[in-house]
């Protein structure tokens, strides 16, 4: 297989993996709060807080990316969302979970796409 071929299948299936838990995590996030509250006010709270950090830093992020190694960003990133992922199972396991631990973490989880985004897209 060509060098580029073999780069291309890791990174394709590395963001392959990346979304598919990014979307299962989400899932289980807005099933949790529907199912604890039944508020639609905590589910638009919930979206706001996963999806304004990217919008806000999206403007700003691609300038740093393009003076960064991509591919350093990319996994320092991801390890950031694994990382922001792994506490919220590590609360969830132990009935600790809150709802103002899920909106910081979700909001944290969104600054790290706000830098990953970006730099897949520039890496691709």
């Amino acid at each position: 297989m060509d060098n580029w071929k073999r780069v291309f299948a890791i990174i394709w299936t590395g963001q392959f993996l990346s979304i598919l838990t990014s979307s299962i995590v989400n899932f289980a996030i807005v099933l949790w709060l529907s199912l604890e509250t039944g508020s639609a006010e905590v589910l638009a709270f919930a979206t706001m807080a996963a999806l304004l950090p990217q919008s806000v830093l999206g403007l700003f992020t691609g300038i740093f990316i393009d003076r960064w190694k991509r591919k350093r960003v990319m996994i320092m990133a991801d390890s950031f969302i694994a990382f922001c992922t792994l506490i919220l199972a590590v609360l969830f396991y132990f009935d600790l979970a809150k709802i103002s631990h899920i909106y910081v973490l979700l909001a944290l989880r969104s600054v790290g796409s706000a830098f990953h985004m970006p730099a897949m897209q520039a890496s691709v």
